[in-house]
């Protein structure tokens, strides 16, 4: 079996990079082989997967379907059923080739829908990682900073100045924060779809 991690960073020249790792693992659970590679994608942003598209997506997966079967091709096993003598009828090679295209077919849409779930899900976890920070973090030293310029100004140990300052640093915080939300709201839908499942927000809708 094969397990495969994504990342997306900024990468040079103001482009963003989308890397693969795939770990490939015997039927004893051992890792044999590990294959990487990654594609430039254009533009950048302060969240590298925002730029991460169904196109960037179909393109790592070709890269890692054609890395896989480079890698699958050249094993030992591979290489001993490659060159030993055929053990099939004469007339049966055509059917053998059609099955063998067609589970290849199965194979190259199943990685790709594997990939779609883990950028999906790789997604989602960062943005809830995000949300987690500016609710536990963020917000509350906003909070506690404005309480503490008020507490200044009527105390006459600061101007009210200050306390628009800590007032409008509070807002964006909470604007940010209710951003992040948003943002995870939509990574959520997204893996939803990866995973083929309706959308979280229409399952309550259909409740009772």
């Amino acid at each position: 079996f094969v397990q495969m991690h994504l990342t997306a960073y900024p990468a040079a020249n103001g482009a963003t990079g989308l890397t693969y790792v795939s770990d490939v693992f015997d039927a004893k659970k051992n890792r044999t082989q590990r294959l990487s590679d990654d594609i430039v994608l254009k533009g950048s942003a302060a969240d590298a997967w925002s730029l991460v598209d169904d196109k960037a997506v179909e393109a790592i997966a070709a890269r890692s379907a054609d890395d896989l079967a480079a890698f699958l091709s050249n094993t030992p096993e591979a290489v001993a059923a490659a060159s030993a003598p055929p053990t099939v009828a004469a007339g049966s090679a055509e059917p053998r080739e059609r099955l063998e295209a067609s589970k290849a077919r199965q194979d190259l849409v199943r990685d790709s829908v594997e990939l779609q779930v883990a950028v999906a899900a790789a997604r989602f976890h960062e943005q809830a990682h995000d949300v987690a920070i500016a609710r536990e973090r963020l917000l509350p030293l906003a909070e506690r900073t404005l309480r503490a310029s008020r507490a200044s100004y009527e105390a006459n140990r600061t101007d009210f100045l200050t306390v628009l300052n800590s007032l409008r640093g509070f807002l964006r915080a909470r604007l940010e924060t209710d951003q992040s939300l948003a943002t995870l709201y939509r990574a959520r839908a997204d893996l939803d779809r990866a995973l083929g499942e309706l959308p979280s927000a229409l399952k309550e809708e259909k409740q009772p």
